[in-house]
């Protein structure tokens, strides 16, 4: 067995060039501070993995960098993180059974990459709500069809996530080319969970979601997200009532979204970013279309706030609408050095700013600007002291 720890000032353990090793023995990083993958790293045989950071307390982390990935070659082997053992998962049918024999509090590691091509499903594949931790060791899951016809409320590769504990967290996962469709009334749907009660971290996708539900919610990666951080999309998202080039509502942290976002029914809520919700040190550059009566912004599109966040894709908004080139509606409490770059426009007895729609008068706000020359108008905000 092999153990390397940090000492004589330095707190990281970085993994640069590829390595791997079958024997039976097991590697053990051990930092004061981050273990950083930024190359493949394969275990062959039946090997163990220990990883610890921060010496097994908080503050540090285990980071994938692009190009970096831990594969296993066999599930039998033993992975530990920080003191918890992880089940190793090599398919998407093989992780929905696993959750759903195990407690929902147990924590399961991608092994390597995944083709989903031949796998296609009628509901999420992991339907239980997730409490535990899914760690996707950098790996990517490659063409995900999720069609659901039913009833479902939540659809997702997981269908939803509970924070319970310091658990219900999904994790280092990229899913490519996914394909999510859902179309109960109320329904939720994003190419990673529908319902996220839980917290996404470094997980990215792109592809596309529609949720046809006349009041439905689909984003990016989540539906509905508590907690999204240092996350993106590049996903088309369609849905009924609220849609997101992220997430459909919730809250975001240094993550960006790239996809067009549309919403199909009146009084929409549509957004680069997110349909409703807050965001910091974020962004979003995808174009975004409105309906009747909606409320659309380039990174948020309605009961939103923002701070150090940006949005450059082009708004329209039908007739009615309120649109801005970064908030559609927001009611608050902040909005802090933010801007938008995007060409606004709406229908008749429409609300349009280069900046906001309607920003009420309560909001704080500082720093902000927008582009007059690109957004089409002189005009900060249709309603409000912006």
């Amino acid at each position: 067995d092999i153990k390397v720890v940090t000492g004589n000032g330095t707190d990281t353990i970085g993994i640069v060039s590829p390595f791997a090793w079958a024997s039976t023995h097991r590697l053990t990083l051990d930092a004061a501070l981050n273990v950083d993958i930024k190359a493949p790293m394969t275990v062959q045989g039946t090997a163990g993995l220990t990883i610890v950071t921060s010496n097994g307390e908080t503050g540090g982390d285990l980071m994938f960098y692009r190009g970096g990935k831990i594969d296993f070659w066999d599930t039998g082997s033993s992975l530990i993180i920080n003191r918890a053992s992880y089940t190793l998962i090599s398919t998407v049918p093989e992780l929905g059974h696993a959750i759903k024999r195990a407690t929902r509090h147990n924590r399961f590691a991608l092994s390597q990459d995944y083709d989903a091509t031949h796998d296609k499903f009628r509901r999420s594949p992991v339907g239980e709500k997730f409490l535990g931790i899914f760690e996707g060791l950098g790996h990517s899951i490659s063409n995900l069809t999720i069609a659901s016809t039913g009833d479902d409320e939540c659809v997702g590769l997981f269908s939803g996530t509970v924070y319970w504990q310091h658990q219900g967290i999904l994790r280092d996962i990229i899913l490519h080319n996914a394909n999510v469709s859902a179309s109960a009334p109320y329904g939720s749907a994003g190419t990673l969970v529908g319902c996220s009660g839980g917290i996404i971290l470094y997980a990215a996708s792109d592809g596309r979601v529609v949720e046809n539900g006349a009041s439905g919610t689909a984003g990016g990666l989540a539906g509905n997200a508590y907690y999204i951080s240092r996350s993106h999309a590049n996903v088309a998202v369609t849905a009924g009532l609220i849609a997101g080039g992220l997430m459909g509502k919730g809250n975001a942290f240094q993550s960006y979204a790239l996809g067009p976002v549309s919403g199909t029914s009146d009084n929409a809520e549509v957004g680069g970013l997110a349909g409703s919700g807050q965001c910091s040190q974020s962004f979003a550059t995808g174009n975004v279309t409105g309906g009747t009566n909606s409320a659309a912004g380039g990174l948020i599109g309605g009961s939103g706030d923002a701070d150090n966040s940006y949005a450059s894709g082009s708004v329209t908004g039908g007739e009615g609408s309120r649109v801005g080139g970064l908030l559609g509606y927001s009611n608050g409490p902040w909005v802090v050095e933010s801007y938008s770059t995007g060409n606004v426009s709406g229908g008749d007895n429409s609300i349009v700013g280069g900046f906001g729609g309607q920003i009420l008068d309560s909001v704080g706000l500082n720093l902000n600007y927008w582009d007059l020359d690109t957004s089409g108008t002189s005009k900060n905000c249709g309603v409000g002291s912006c």
